[in-house]
């Protein structure tokens, strides 16, 4: 049996204006441009010219490493004085609040690594600047992308390009199709599914026609706070929410071994419903498939 076809994707709300920082953002550039034409460059202390672009990396490295990858990504721990310290600097760039970055379901192919590339010399001042707080004692629990994921990312990328390149050399995999014609494991029943999942601490969901044990990815990932579960991707409380025997899915708890209720999926979840996944994170829920379901 083959796994069902992908649901469509629910229409993106309109977009809206946000006519506050549009105004801010736009008077702020006209300002410039007179203060330009009323007092050129030339004209100003070199002091004032050095103060500026130290306030505007300041202000960039505000957003990157204490919107995104502290505030947003949870990707490395900070002390207090750091948290002010990204969080006024934040504020300084008028990209709005933090709360704005962390409810945003938009998250990077590996949101939870604290860089931006793998190398020590790939670009990433961001990602220097953190190791630099660590040096000294101002950030821990740096947390990295495993590498056999970096590297099926760069093949993936690898073989889009060539496809891009060499149109008749089909070797861009969108998705699971292969994997899913290849599958050699097990095929459960939906009853057989709901007893897999009626185990002590598991933590089961129905993606795409398989059964997806979570558990060992909850176990890697650890304890996590109420506020970054609700927003982080994959976050306990979600997983929770959309496994098997969760709310009014299946009944994993039923007392005999078939339940007359269908089974909920998580499709809709996964699939841009609460986050559009990455193809690192769809390989990696590939992996923890345990069974086809029929």
């Amino acid at each position: 049996m083959h796994a069902p076809s992908r649901p469509p994707a629910r229409a993106p709300p309109p977009a809206r204006i946000w006519w506050s920082n549009g105004i801010f953002f736009v008077g702020t550039h006209l300002a410039a441009a007179v203060a330009v034409i009323l007092r050129p460059p030339s004209e100003v202390p070199w002091q004032t010219l050095l103060f500026m672009v130290l306030l505007w990396q300041a202000a960039s490295m505000g957003i990157t490493v204490g919107y995104h990858r502290l505030y947003s990504h949870r990707a490395f721990r900070a002390a207090w004085p750091v948290r002010m310290a990204v969080a006024l600097l934040g504020a300084s760039a008028f990209q709005g609040s933090i709360k704005r970055f962390t409810d945003d379901p938009t998250h990077d192919p590996f949101p939870h690594d604290f860089r931006s590339g793998p190398s020590p010399l790939d670009w990433d001042p961001s990602k220097w600047a953190i190791i630099l707080l660590r040096a000294l004692g101002l950030a821990s629990g740096l947390r990295r992308a495993r590498m056999e994921e970096i590297r099926t990312a760069r093949e993936y990328m690898l073989r889009k390009k060539i496809t891009h390149l060499h149109p008749t050399h089909n070797t861009y995999m969108s998705g699971s199709e292969e994997e899913d014609d290849a599958w050699g494991g097990p095929v459960w029943t939906a009853a057989e599914l709901a007893a897999h999942a009626r185990e002590e601490g598991r933590c089961v969901l129905l993606l795409d026609g398989y059964a997806v044990d979570a558990s060992e990815y909850l176990a890697e990932h650890g304890p996590a706070t109420h506020a970054e579960n609700t927003r982080q991707p994959g976050g306990a409380l979600l997983l929770r929410r959309y496994a098997i025997g969760a709310g009014g899915g299946a009944d994993a708890n039923a007392d005999g071994p078939h339940t007359s209720r269908p089974l909920r999926d998580a499709n809709w979840a996964f699939h841009g419903g609460i986050n559009k996944h990455s193809q690192a994170a769809q390989r990696r829920m590939r992996q923890l498939r345990v069974a086809r379901v029929q």
